[in-house]
């Protein structure tokens, strides 16, 4: 069974270019570890389908297994 979700968060004024970058780097590290904390198999785990950044907000498009609760990840 999986999970789909949507996690939105606003920021107080539009991000840098600069942050893209670095964006990059979490979002892969929450891929590759963090998310797969705790789950058995990678099915079982959350993962970061997609992403992308509009004015002040950053938009993950996230998707999750039985493990990985979508309120968790």
């Amino acid at each position: 069974m999986k999970f789909r979700g949507i996690l939105e968060a606003t920021f107080n004024r539009q991000l840098p270019q600069s942050a893209y970058a670095e964006l990059e780097e979490v979002i892969r590290y929450l891929n590759e570890e963090y998310l797969k904390r705790g789950a058995k198999t990678a099915e079982d785990a959350a993962t970061i389908v997609s992403w992308k950044i509009e004015d002040s907000k950053l938009i993950m498009y996230l998707e999750t297994g039985r493990s990985v609760r979508i309120d968790e990840a």
